[in-house]
């Protein structure tokens, strides 16, 4: 649903016009509305490049061991019929590993009674105690020594040849690396929003503080991580409303996954299995998708616009207020597009920090559209039942029979709408309301 179920609500109604004119024109407005365009923009730029990457891995790690050989300079040093040659004998090595992989003797005995937390604590040494890999050194140092009588740009080709032909997929890799970019852009942009709230206070200050004092001052406080920011910030500076406009939980909870893949890659460790016991086993790795990475970016958009209308807030009080009555049109985005956390972000913040109750259950259904997307049915089933929409326009309760899926009811309020002209065609072919009625051939919006 967007902003146009608000009857009087657009952000660009006359007392918004006013507001916006009545803004003064100084560096901190200036600043702040930099930050507001960039809250979701900066999220989303970004976003944008999960595909292209993915598919870039894709297509490089389905191309022939032999083309990627082929380019390096060592390849350029010989001709065809010693890169052939040194292909095949690298070839004629990894089958003979193969065959040794798979008749390798396992002592089973080396291994009773362990568990498998215990085995993946310490996989090399346990695998050393089970597996004698004797044999394979052998065939190593057999291929060792031929190496010796090869030329330096025959044994470079050789080996990039094996390597490539051994290659792991770096899927994984990408994967926390985006993970790690998503949840890289949240500190920066608290902080400079932070700053900006500092240095408002500090223009009506008799004696303001030096520029030093103030970084370090928003150093500190973000040093302390998620939980450390709402204890601190929502206290000393006096951002309530941040309490109900974050999911905190979701972004400890991220917040602890972005920590753990910069310190220790993707393998869980003793600290994060004590926080989060249902990853597995120490050693273990936490399993990233795609899907994980497009919802860390979403959090870390509604988490960046969380604080802007925070931010907006203090640097002039009122302006929160008008941002909340125009997220309609960014959630309507956001949900057609299926980015459900950054949905529900903007409809968090949009209902912490109105003061005007239509743009309030605008944004109530709206969050409840992303919550059904990102979470199924049943997670908004309760909320929407006990949601009393008596005395509301007729529009609130077509919302509340499409959200528990009462579609024969629906259909035929939506019927009554239409012939009053309080919604049209267009309503029924953009709202995202009504995207699972149009998925389902059960309403015809261009008709």
């Amino acid at each position: 649903m967007t902003g146009d179920l608000d009857e009087g609500g657009s952000v660009w109604d006359g007392e918004a016009l006013r507001f916006l004119a009545s803004l003064p024109v100084n560096s901190r407005t200036l600043e702040l509305s930099g930050h507001i365009v960039q809250a979701r923009d900066g999220v989303l730029c970004l976003r944008q490049y999960v595909p292209v990457l993915l598919e870039a891995l894709e297509r490089f790690e389905s191309e022939p061991a032999s083309k990627i050989a082929d380019r390096t300079r060592a390849a350029r040093a010989l001709d065809d019929e010693t890169r052939a040659a040194l292909r095949q004998e690298v070839d004629d090595y990894l089958a003979v590993v193969q065959a040794r992989v798979e008749t390798m003797d396992f002592d089973e005995s080396a291994i009773e009674g362990l568990d498998e937390e215990s085995a993946l604590a310490d996989p090399f040494a346990v695998l050393a105690k089970a597996v004698d890999f004797g044999p394979m050194f052998h065939v190593n140092l057999e291929v060792a020594r031929l190496m010796l009588a090869r030329s330096h740009d025959e044994q470079l080709y050789w080996w990039e040849y094996a390597r490539v032909c051994q290659r792991d997929s770096h899927r994984h890799s990408l994967l926390r690396s985006q993970f790690l970019v998503a949840m890289n852009t949240i500190q920066p942009a608290v902080a400079a929003l932070l700053l900006l709230v500092r240095r408002t206070e500090e223009d009506a200050s008799k004696s303001p503080a030096p520029r030093p004092t103030l970084d370090h001052y928003v150093t500190q406080l973000l040093q302390r991580g998620p939980d450390g920011w709402r204890r601190e910030i929502v206290k000393r500076l006096g951002m309530p409303q941040l309490n109900e406009a974050i999911d905190w939980e979701s972004l400890a909870n991220a917040w602890d996954r972005r920590d753990l893949f910069t310190h220790r890659g993707q393998l869980v460790d003793a600290g994060y299995l004590a926080r989060h016991p249902e990853e597995g086993p120490i050693g273990s790795l936490v399993e990233l998708t795609v899907d994980d990475v497009y919802s860390a970016f979403d959090l870390a958009g509604a988490v960046r616009v969380a604080f802007v209308f925070a931010t907006a807030e203090r640097v002039w009080p009122g302006s929160a207020r008008f941002l909340a009555g125009s997220h309609g049109e960014f959630a309507t985005e956001d949900l057609d597009k299926g980015r459900w956390r950054l949905a529900e972000g903007t409809a968090r913040a949009a209902i912490a920090f109105t003061a005007n109750e239509e743009d309030r259950r605008l944004a109530r259904v709206n969050l409840w559209l992303a919550l059904e997307g990102r979470l199924g049915h049943e997670a908004i089933r309760s909320e929407v039942e006990a949601w009393n929409t008596n005395g509301l326009p007729l529009r609130y309760e077509l919302a509340r029979l499409v959200l528990l899926r009462d579609d024969q009811s629906a259909l035929v309020l939506i019927e009554d709408l239409l012939t009053a002209g309080e919604i049209d065609k267009a309503d029924l072919a953009t709202w995202p309301l009504f995207a699972r009625l149009r998925q389902e051939g059960l309403i015809e919006p261009s008709g």
